[in-house]
């Protein structure tokens, strides 16, 4: 099967964005990952739409999965799973430290939602897991608010002790990215997809939930990994939008796509044990917007590196 070259622009775009706000936020953390006052932090406020773009990777990565799974079989959706979650795992104990090491993050989450996905397989019952999902989330969370249980903080998410992208009510985005990759299938997408992104960003805006308010006591915040359903709707809006510009823009090729796309794994656990590591040293002074700006061009040379290793890797 062709692969999507508009998914792999999306794939890219949004990867580009992620190692850019990621650089800005570890620049402004302080010892208790809050953000500093500053020119930076003002900054990433006045731009906390942008986050929508980071935040549709999950959906693609449902969407890429579709196209993966006709080629796995049980063992092998088993592996990889295994492969990403372990890759998360070994990330947390290098950029976080060994008290991190069982944090529950995007990698593990991921690869949880394959499982999940291969496990479903057929459209209609991926779309019936995905609205049920968004739907129960307000009252699994009810539910099991106080559950110091690992399983209940993987399914609603725990703050305080690092557990991030809960199942509910995020699988619904990835259940979302995999019936897209279905309806990519039908001529109804071209014009369907871009229409269905803004009627679902539109409604988004109008319950003032297009982008999470900036919350200053907390790098990763409640708002984003508990958000509100509105702002779900936010980000499979955007993954439509963003999987139609794509389809639009792939018409030229562009070098550095497959660099993000296909290495976007790779550049988000480098980039994540480097910059974690680094930024927050360097920014320990209030820094310029200047100096932001030119630290996230380092990172993303840097991310755009790994990418075309993993592109050469591939094509040896």
């Amino acid at each position: 099967m062709r692969r999507w070259k508009g998914l792999d622009v999306a794939k890219a775009v949004c990867c580009i964005a992620m190692v850019y706000a990621h650089t800005l936020f570890w620049l402004t953390l302080n010892e208790s990952e809050g953000l500093r006052q500053g020119a930076v932090r003002d900054m990433i406020g006045s731009y906390a739409i942008i986050g929508l773009l980071p935040l549709s990777i999950p959906l693609l990565a449902g969407a890429a999965f579709y196209f993966r799974r006709q080629r796995l079989d049980a063992q092998g959706a088993i592996t990889a799973a295994c492969f990403l979650m372990l890759v998360g795992f070994l990330m947390n104990l290098l950029a976080f430290g060994a008290e991190d090491l069982l944090s529950w993050d995007v990698l593990q989450f991921i690869a949880t939602s394959f499982m999940a996905l291969y496990v479903l397989r057929h459209a209609w019952r991926v779309a019936v897991a995905g609205i049920a999902t968004l739907a129960l989330t307000p009252w699994i969370n009810s539910a099991l608010e106080g559950s110091a249980s690992y399983t209940a903080n993987v399914l609603t998410g725990q703050l305080a002790n690092q557990y991030y992208w809960p199942f509910f009510p995020w699988f619904s985005t990835v259940a979302a990215g995999y019936l897209l990759a279905v309806w990519k299938q039908h001529k109804s997408f071209a014009r369907g997809a871009p229409i269905a992104g803004l009627a679902l960003l539109g409604f988004a805006t109008l319950n003032n939930a297009l982008a999470p308010p900036l919350q200053v006591d907390a790098l990763w915040y409640a708002s984003m990994f508990r958000p509100s359903l509105s702002f779900v709707l936010a980000v499979i809006g955007a993954g439509c939008m963003l999987l139609s510009i794509g389809d639009w823009v792939s018409k030229r090729d562009f070098p550095w796509v497959p660099w993000f796309s296909k290495g976007i794994l790779w550049i988000y656990v480098v980039h994540t044990i480097v910059g974690y590591r680094i930024l927050p040293i360097l920014g320990r002074e209030s820094v310029s917007i200047l100096f932001a700006h030119a630290l996230a061009f380092v990172m993303l040379a840097l991310s755009a590196s790994v990418g075309w290793a993993i592109v050469r890797k591939a094509q040896a």
